[in-house]
């Protein structure tokens, strides 16, 4: 993942807007992301906005976040975030991306890993009858916490069900005003403004030891170098000034943080650093000692 931070433009709104734009940054941290259980709205702060093309804003999201669909356009299934309507709406794992329409199994066919047809499962549980309904749609999960932070290509633990294909009918199905594309942008946000936060922190401790000055701007690299060397450690021409923030940040993150960067990527390198180091300060402190009076214990 890769994010791009950047100042556009001054945009002036109109009270109306304000309004639309708290409403919307309200709805994707505490429905979206469900994050603010625990937490009130105290404003004045940044406002998570839509915006097209442009740096404009999103008016037509503004007017149709909150809003929900029975009509569910199959054309357009991968811009939609879909939920089962019969299910309780305080499930949250309820939401769904579209990831296809099944060719193989109908209604009447027997549940994946299971004996139970999907007639019988739907009559069973929730008292609906699907005879008639179809075709069925495979999804995969809307997860509203997911970890940005492990490196590219690393799955997310799953338990046994949780890595099960999950089969819905699109008749059953109710769609969000938020759409695919937007709800993944939203997954995102914890971990950019965590990551933000974090370098910040950082930054403004090492202008406190007096190591950064504080016109200095923040550079932040595109991706991280999780593997020092110990030929990079002991390289002449290697900067030998004050760590970076984000050098600093990789020494005090630990191993169960789970993310890219953590102080044990440094761990081997970093002893042997000061193994050598020592060495060759004690070698020329000492130029005249006897080198074995180095050797006892």
């Amino acid at each position: 993942m890769e994010v791009t931070i950047e100042y556009l433009r001054e945009l002036k709104l109109k009270d109306k807007e304000k309004m639309a734009c708290t409403n919307f940054h309200q709805h994707i941290f505490s429905y979206v992301l469900s994050l603010t259980d625990r937490m009130d709205f105290c404003g004045g702060g940044p406002l998570v906005v839509p915006l097209l093309e442009g740096s404009q804003l999103d008016t037509k999201t503004l007017e149709s976040f909150k809003s929900t669909s029975t009509s569910l356009d199959l054309s357009q299934m991968d811009q939609l975030v879909v939920f089962p309507a019969y299910k309780p709406t305080n499930d949250n794992n309820r939401h769904f991306f579209i990831e296809g329409v099944e060719e193989i199994l109908g209604v009447n066919d027997a549940m994946p890993n299971g004996s139970e047809t999907f007639v019988a499962y739907y009559k069973r549980k929730y008292n609906l009858e699907v005879g008639h309904m179809g075709p069925l749609l495979y999804v995969s999960s809307a997860s509203k916490t997911p970890n940005m932070f492990r490196p590219s290509g690393q799955q997310m633990r799953t338990s046994q069900r949780e890595g099960r294909r999950s089969f819905f009918l699109p008749q059953l199905m109710s769609v969000e005003g938020v759409g695919a594309g937007l709800w993944r942008q939203a997954q995102m946000l914890p971990s950019i403004l965590h990551r933000l936060s974090s370098i910040l922190a950082v930054k403004d401790l090492l202008m406190q030891l007096g190591s950064m000055p504080p016109s200095r701007e923040l550079h932040i690299p595109q991706s991280y170098r999780t593997r020092q060397t110990f030929e990079s450690l002991i390289d002449p021409g290697r900067d030998n000034g004050w760590p970076e923030p984000w050098c600093i940040l990789e020494a005090v993150t630990l191993a169960k943080a789970e993310d890219i960067m953590n102080m044990e990527n440094l761990e081997v390198p970093g002893d042997a650093f000061l193994k050598f180091s020592s060495s060759i300060f004690l070698y020329y402190k000492s130029l005249e000692d006897r080198e074995e009076e180095y050797h006892h214990k």
